[in-house]
């Protein structure tokens, strides 16, 4: 079957792309020929686009700070807020010894971090998203990283790793939507994602109040970097305040109040 480049959506060449495995360029925007299983596979995924199911599910991978990720509906698609932070992170970052990115999903935290640390940890509780950080740990050649599965520090491991180094950090993009935004996840564009990796309780901070309770049973991190919701970081760093850090707020790429950092 013969398609015509220019007549597709962006999101439908890069479809394409993928199908073929070619890029931009080697298509070029002539009429491209796919064979019957091909264009079935076009079909299908054109299908989910009308869907509003989201491209870059049906791609596997996303690029994130020129690193390649994959991921599927078990995590969290990355926005551009959290790359943002990120690499305002690499360049801002106090360096040591470990650094452990609670909720990982994808990996693209700690994997992006790992080369200012000597070791870091991607813990999730889903096994899903342990999986996809294993491939992204391999795809991205991270040999100082490894993937826990755990309920935020309830694995033994994890415990034992971090009361015997000297220092470490924690990094943390949480679920943080309050449940009631649940009504609103077409508005949101988020209707495909998992609710897990998206709503924390009635205000959206039942796992970081969880995760702090944690902490107060381990060797506390000197820094702490979280990302969280606008609506709700105000009293996160309230909370974090009280149990003895330092807190800042910082905007995100749309100038709103997202970031907290706690040192201790």
């Amino acid at each position: 079957m013969q398609i015509n480049i220019v007549e597709l959506t962006f999101q439908e060449r890069k479809l394409i792309q993928k199908i073929l495995n070619m890029t931009e360029s080697e298509i070029g925007l002539g009429e491209v020929l796919l064979n019957s299983k091909q264009y079935k596979q076009f079909i299908k995924s054109q299908k989910k686009l009308a869907q509003d199911y989201p491209l870059d599910y049906l791609l596997g991978d996303i690029r994130f700070l020129d690193k390649k990720f994959y991921l599927d509906e078990t995590v969290l698609i990355p926005r551009e807020e959290t790359e943002y932070w990120v690499k305002n992170l690499q360049e801002t970052i106090e360096k040591g010894d470990l650094l452990v990115d609670i909720g990982a999903g994808s990996g693209v935290i700690g994997i992006s971090l790992n080369g200012l640390f000597k070791q870091v940890c991607l813990v999730d509780v889903s096994k899903g998203a342990i999986n996809i950080c294993d491939k992204n740990i391999m795809e991205n050649d991270a040999k100082n990283t490894q993937a826990i599965q755990s309920d935020l520090f309830e694995n033994k491991e994890l415990k034992n790793l971090i009361n015997n180094t000297d220092n470490w950090t924690l990094v943390a993009n949480l679920p943080y939507l309050p449940e009631s935004e649940k009504k609103y996840k077409y508005d949101n564009n988020v209707s495909w994602e998992p609710d897990i990796a998206l709503y924390s309780g009635i205000d959206g901070l039942d796992l970081f109040k969880k995760m702090i309770y944690q902490l107060s049973q381990l060797k506390l991190p000197d820094y702490i970097y979280l990302e969280l919701d606008p609506g709700n970081v105000d009293q996160a760093a309230d909370i974090l305040t009280n149990a003895g850090y330092e807190t800042s707020i910082r905007i995100d790429i749309y100038g709103k109040n997202r970031f907290l950092v706690g040192q201790r």
